[in-house]
């Protein structure tokens, strides 16, 4: 093929400069790059190689499109990328990275917009809309198994495996996104069937160097046992496949308390811990919420999924309800298919558009000071705050079965996961709120070890320090094998891993790594002229 040697679409240092300029706002209309130079060659030649090149839809500001993809869950992000991708398939996304890479772009990938990391770029490459299907595959294999697209989410996999009378352990919220089963995958049935990295066969990844890889336990081994906790530091994963299990019902749902001091939450939760905690029948799922009712008061609300008989479920879950000096206000328990137990989460998730942050920890144990200190942070939340919950998870079971290196996600022996969730509606609330995170984080880490991937806001300062305890004894082996697949840092909008060594500058390793590779993207002889979208 031929090769450009300096033609227009070449980008010279000064340009790849002007290119991780920031987007502000217009209040006129659409917004405009901060230089208009930089306007204009975003607008003669960036776009343009995006147009002739991706099969997908290629959106600018201003265009059909754009603004419904840089939709989140999180009210307080809001993103203005140069362009959004929609890529028709994995070889539309690589083109994206390549074009990126030529033109010295920052890239992000959105599944489900659960996190804002996904639209955080000047390229935002939007999986949703267009790759988003699922196949399920129940005969003619050694096992059965699911493969969905990237831009999935939980629940359309959900719906596809469960009509069928299977499962594959997935996030209990059904609005996120697929990239969810990357860092780890919690959800109603991990003690049982394990996390969603446990349950990953194979995936289908675009590197940093554009290429299509297949991950599995026998291609690119280094990189599937990567994927598998810290998936979006390595590329972006396109499709996946996933072991199914045999099951269709479970014996689930909430038993909610009213939560009129400190004194019933640590009676509550301390009792619930005793009887139905870390060295449970791995068939029994549960978790403790923290939270208020819609008239704002406190309660304790326990979610339940037993995988088993009902009647071995009631013998786990009665005795413990009956020790209890209180009247629950609800409670939902019986048996069930596993998409309306999946189904129900929903209606206790406040819906998008509110301004959220995340934080979370790792416990051994539940020891009634730490619950003493969770529940007064629920009853002292910020004015208008009382969407906020603390969730903490019960894990164990199957997780545990897993060695601490076998995969990327390393806390196995840890018992319980807690979860901060801070949620408010105004701007001006964003510092009480964080604050009220943050001192609540503080006083957990005195006897936590560790926090889950799901960290969110994590200040850059800080990320370094976090990362070595969210991947423990495993980062020394991520750094490295982030050198190897992506020594630029190039896929940094996540809960970053730093390559060993430190990122190599861009421009040395578009030289090195793509080479002849890119000049053949932008041949004029290479490619076939598209209509602009």
């Amino acid at each position: 093929m031929a090769t450009t040697n300096g033609d227009a679409n070449t980008a010279t240092s000064a340009q790849h400069s002007r290119l991780n300029s920031p987007v502000e706002p217009s209040a006129n209309g659409p917004p405009f790059l901060t230089t208009r130079r930089f306007s204009t060659f975003a607008k003669e030649t960036i776009l343009p190689s995006f147009r002739r090149t991706i099969k997908g839809a290629v959106l600018p500001p201003g265009t059909k499109g754009y603004e419904e993809s840089l939709l989140v869950y999180n009210g307080a992000i809001q993103p203005r990328p140069v362009v959004v991708v929609r890529p028709y398939d994995s070889e539309d996304v690589a083109q994206v990275v390549r074009i990126c890479r030529r033109f010295g772009l920052t890239m992000s990938v959105k599944s489900g917009g659960a996190t804002g990391y996904g639209i955080s770029g000047q390229v935002v490459v939007d999986l949703a809309k267009t790759m988003n299907s699922v196949w399920v595959v129940t005969e003619g294999g050694d096992k059965p198994v699911v493969r969905f697209d990237g831009g999935c989410r939980v629940a359309d996999i959900d719906e596809a495996t469960c009509r069928r009378g299977f499962i594959t352990p997935l996030a209990t919220y059904q609005g996120v996104g697929a990239g969810s089963v990357l860092g780890g995958g919690l959800g109603y049935v991990g003690r049982k069937w394990g996390l969603s990295v446990d349950n990953l066969v194979e995936a289908e990844v675009v590197t940093a160097d554009g290429k299509v890889l297949v991950a599995n336990e026998k291609q690119n081994q280094d990189l599937f046992w990567a994927l598998r906790g810290a998936g979006s530091n390595f590329g972006v994963v396109t499709s996946v496949v996933s072991r199914l299990h045999k099951q269709r019902t479970c014996y689930s749902g909430v038993v909610i308390y009213p939560m009129e001091s400190v004194y019933a939450a640590k009676l509550i939760l301390g009792r619930w811990s005793e009887a139905i905690g870390y060295g449970a029948r791995e068939e029994m799922s549960t978790s403790a919420k923290l939270g208020c009712d819609v008239n704002g008061s406190p309660l304790v609300m326990l979610s339940f999924c037993y995988s088993g008989p009902e009647d071995d479920a009631k013998q786990l879950i009665h005795p413990f309800m009956s020790s209890l000096p209180y009247v629950p206000v609800m409670n939902s328990l019986r048996t069930r298919d596993y998409i309306q137990q999946q189904r129900n989460t929903t209606q206790y998730i406040p819906a998008a558009g509110y301004r959220y942050g995340i934080r979370g920890e790792h416990l051994t144990q539940l020891t009634p000071e730490v619950i003493s200190f969770l529940a007064e942070a629920i009853l002292h939340l910020p004015q208008d705050a009382t969407r906020s919950v603390i969730d903490v998870v019960l894990l164990g079971g199957a997780i545990t079965k897993v060695d601490e290196d076998a995969t990327a996600w390393v806390h196995r022996k840890a018992a319980y996961e807690v979860t901060m969730i801070g949620t408010w509606e105004e701007e001006e609330q964003d510092v009480e709120n964080k604050k009220w995170l943050d001192e609540t984080l503080a006083r957990l880490k005195q006897f936590s070890f560790g926090p889950p991937p799901n960290s969110q806001d994590v200040p850059a300062a800080e990320m370094a320090t976090v990362a070595e305890k969210v991947y423990g004894s495993n980062l020394n082996r991520l750094r490295a094998l982030k050198k190897k697949y992506d020594p630029t840092n190039f896929f940094r909008f996540n809960l970053n891993i730093e390559p060993e060594g430190g990122a190599v500058p861009d421009e040395e390793a578009t030289e090195a790594i793509l080479g002849a590779q890119v000049a053949e993207v932008f041949s004029p002889s290479s490619i076939e002229a598209r209509p602009a979208q």
